[in-house]
């Protein structure tokens, strides 16, 4: 018990998020205006998922699929990249709102739900011969830089 009484004395003086000035406080709507838009880049996400499992099998076919899957994967890190980031910032602006909590819970599903989608993708690169690899990154514009 005497731990809690120091840890609720600090507790009661934090100020409240409104009392902040907005100079110390982070602008979330260069990310997204609003909720709406959140749910927008969610929807866009959703519909984008599938297009990854398009590449499953094929990685090590040309050097040309290999950098469509690279750019396909990237565009879709990008939104969910940036879904998780703002529903986690959002979240912890406050974590009482119910709200903001349950987005950041969606966040997560959504980034496993990527991760999960992307799961072929190491292995089948790494099972592509080093000679092939380096062929492509030669022979193929714009891979090198993922070299």
């Amino acid at each position: 018990m005497t731990l809690m009484c120091p840890l609720t004395a600090v507790a009661e003086d934090v100020p409240e998020r409104s009392q902040i000035a907005d100079q110390y406080k982070w602008d979330l709507t260069d990310m997204y205006r609003n909720a709406s838009a959140w749910e927008d880049d969610k929807a866009k996400l959703i519909a984008l998922l599938p297009s990854i499992a398009d590449y499953r099998g094929r990685l090590g076919n040309d050097g040309s699929t290999l950098l469509a899957a690279i750019e396909a994967i990237q565009a879709v890190e990008t939104i969910v990249a940036n879904l998780y980031v703002y529903a986690g910032l959002k979240n912890f602006e406050d974590t009482r709102i119910s709200e903001n909590g349950a987005r950041f819970s969606e966040a997560q599903g959504l980034y496993s739900q990527f991760q999960q989608a992307l799961a072929f993708f190491s292995p089948e690169l790494l099972s592509i011969p080093e000679d092939t690899l380096a062929h492509y990154v030669a022979t193929t514009p714009g891979l090198s830089i993922y070299e």
